[in-house]
């Protein structure tokens, strides 16, 4: 390649990042289109299967490797303009909350994503204010002359003179390797095979440089098949290439996440006249201000009594844990009462269940914690502090400002667009959670295996109900939802619960999108990037390769760091759907002891960091209180009884009537005369 992007200067230590893709036999020369691809099957064309692997070493650790596949088709469609069509498949498939993503279609320099139903998914972008982020308008309107011309070549010397790179013969293989002097990518090497008269790419490996990070990224082409029809590729060789240059790279930083307070939380206590008491407990960086929604939303389903909402402040969240239980134990005895279920999101259920056990040590038939229902919470521990004050956090955040930078991000750029968002919040918000858990007195008794947690589960908890809810959040940059709730918290926006304009489910879109677009865009460049033809091509290439390797890396880091503990021996499954924060075994209610606890899964669930703020986490919380053993009466469940109701006229009067319900149960008068 001819240029090659500015290098990044860090404080961090440099590595080479190996990118590896591998073309697998069988291959034929002609095979099927699928059904409405779209594709003009007389033009240049070529379908393959695809398998990504990403292995990166980010400051010290190691990562395994990441496994996604698909299936791809290239071609022209009948107005010669470039069409791509690509099926994400296997279990690591990127997901939304509305339906697992199907077909992802590049067309006429747009990009549209639809569902298992075939139905296109909706886009909105996370702002008025906020352009949508389109690689693909780099390309132009006329990409290049073919899209197999780096797949198949007709002469392999004549390739390597193209690409600049030097040539040799290694078992029946011919490789072709570039190396570059300055820029995080370092080197680019093609490995081909003979098949008959022409020569097939069965390897391309991408050497990047970054600081703090190091790996290797494996792409693996099956079934490849193509057809190549040269009258087309030379008439757009003749209309000359569209392709422009990429936008210069930044050298800002995306500015820091405020660290604010919410308001308009709920009251610390109330009577809703009922019999059943419950207490919420919050979790660590927050405050009772993340029950706000809830709260109402379980006040109009049950007959509550006692509503108690304890509010002590971020702060108190990084006390220790016993701390905080003991201050949890001490609310609930000023507002008296029993019968308490006590419902806790995160530390705040190891919090719950510790005040449940000194209530239960002070006497073993106590009446005064009826049950403990634990959400998303670290009942064995949490990896994540295990890992903190490590430096982990912090370098994940670094390699989001390479891809902020790449982009040519900046606080004061114009337009701003909604691949920047996404930046500024992944990279605010990390910072934020690493500087809060390493200044955190709790983060001892939340790490897994840390005395704290082994004690609290040698407990027999024999004197009160128990139940966890466990969430199951679709893992494909799970970080961005955890991050924009977060954000959501501590800024008190506007329409940013997970459903809404800015919310983790579509603020996640942006990268579950964006993320298919750059890829594509970088395939269809790297096919045509040529540095005596098309010179631009090349820089498009390299222009979308960190962008497309960064924020990978990084949500393969993300998910190793909340799921395995360091110098783990063994590694659990890094993509099923967790939330995010807590894997899914540690967020089981313990059963130690002979105790028994009900386990309820949310599935699909919004993230760690907006659960209780989510529709998804009420609807199953609903469930899990009104059924035995918690029984907790609901609305649904009352009766009324009384006299009918008075006739007065226009003028208006004065009548009494009688009304009979149960305990707790709602009801309001309204008149239907105006």
């Amino acid at each position: 390649m001819v240029q090659r992007m500015a290098s990044i200067n860090q404080c961090l230590s440099v590595r080479a990042l190996a990118l590896a893709v591998v073309i697998s036999l069988p291959v034929s020369a002609r095979a099927q289109l699928s059904q409405n691809s779209g594709t003009n099957s007389s033009d240049t064309w070529t379908t393959f299967d695809l398998t990504t692997k990403v292995q990166a070493t980010i400051g010290s650790l190691s990562l395994p490797t990441s496994t996604s596949t698909c299936h791809v088709e290239l071609g022209y469609d009948s107005n010669g303009q470039i069409i791509a069509n690509v099926w994400p498949t296997g279990s690591a498939a990127p997901g939304t909350d509305v339906g697992a993503v199907s077909v992802i279609r590049l067309s006429g320099g747009n990009l549209t994503v639809f569902d298992q139903n075939g139905a296109p998914i909706p886009y909105v972008s996370p702002g008025s204010n906020l352009t949508t982020y389109n690689p693909l308008s780099l390309l132009g309107t006329n990409p290049g002359r073919s899209v197999v011309q780096r797949l198949v070549v007709a002469n392999i010397q004549q390739q390597a003179t193209k690409m600049q790179a030097e040539y040799t013969t290694v078992n029946s293989t011919y490789v072709l390797t570039t190396n570059y002097t300055s820029g995080p990518l370092t080197k680019e090497q093609w490995t081909y095979v003979s098949s008959g008269s022409q020569y097939v790419a069965t390897q391309a490996e991408y050497w990047i440089s970054a600081s703090n990070f190091s790996g290797t990224r494996t792409l693996q082409f099956a079934n490849l098949h193509w057809n190549d029809n040269s009258a087309d590729d030379t008439a757009r060789t003749n209309a000359g290439y569209t392709v422009t240059n990429p936008p210069a790279a930044s050298t800002s930083t995306p500015p820091a996440m405020s660290q604010s307070t919410e308001t308009g939380c709920p009251a610390a206590s109330s009577n809703q006249g009922g019999t059943q008491n419950v207490a919420y407990q919050y979790g660590l960086f927050s405050s009772s201000c993340s029950w706000k929604r809830m709260v109402p939303w379980l006040n109009d389903y049950f007959r509550f009594g006692t509503v108690l909402a304890p509010n002590h402040g971020f702060s108190s969240t990084l006390q220790p844990i016993a701390t905080q239980g003991g201050t949890l134990k001490s609310d609930i005895t000023s507002a008296g009462g029993g019968g308490y279920i006590v419902i806790g999101q995160s530390q705040g259920g190891l919090v719950s269940r510790y005040a449940a056990q000194q209530f239960q040590a002070a006497n073993l038939n106590q009446t005064t914690v009826k049950g403990v229902v634990t959400l998303d919470t670290p009942n064995l521990g949490a990896p994540l502090a295990n890992w903190a004050g490590l430096g982990t956090i912090e370098a994940v955040a670094a390699l989001i400002n390479y891809a902020w930078q790449a982009v040519g991000c900046s606080p004061t750029a114009t337009p701003q667009l909604d691949l920047c968002y996404a930046f500024q919040l992944i990279t605010g918000g990390l910072g934020t959670v690493a500087v809060d858990l390493e200044q955190s007195s709790a983060l001892g008794d939340l790490q897994q295996g840390s005395s704290f947690v082994t004690n609290l589960n040698n407990q027999t908890e024999s004197s009160f109900q128990k139940a966890g809810l466990v969430g199951h959040t679709k893992r494909f940059f799970v970080e961005v939802r955890d991050v924009d709730s977060l954000a959501c918290g501590v800024s008190n926006a506007q329409n940013c619960y997970p459903e809404q304009e800015f919310g983790e489910r579509n603020v996640s879109a942006i990268y579950t999108y964006v993320e298919e677009a750059v890829f594509v865009a970088w395939f269809i460049a790297i096919e045509e990037c040529d540095p005596t033809y098309d010179p631009f091509a090349c820089s498009v290439a390299e222009h979308l390769l960190p962008i497309w390797l960064y924020p990978t890396a990084v949500d393969l880091c993300w998910n190793y760091i909340t799921t395995v503990l360091p110098n783990a021996s063994n590694i659990n499954n890094l993509f099923g759907d967790e939330d995010g924060v807590v894997p899914t075994f540690s967020q089981n209610y313990p059963t130690t002891g002979g105790a028994t606890a009900l386990q309820y899964s949310v599935s699909p669930s919004d993230s760690h960091m907006g659960d209780t703020k989510s529709d998804l986490t009420r609807n199953v919380l609903e469930r899990a209180l009104a059924n035995s053993p918690f029984s907790v009466p609901t609305q649904a469940s009352c009766t009324y009884s009384g006299s009918s109701p008075p006739s007065l006229s226009g003028n208006g009067g004065s009548e009494t009537i009688s009304l009979s319900t149960q305990t707790g149960c709602r009801w309001n008068s309204e008149s239907q005369t105006p």
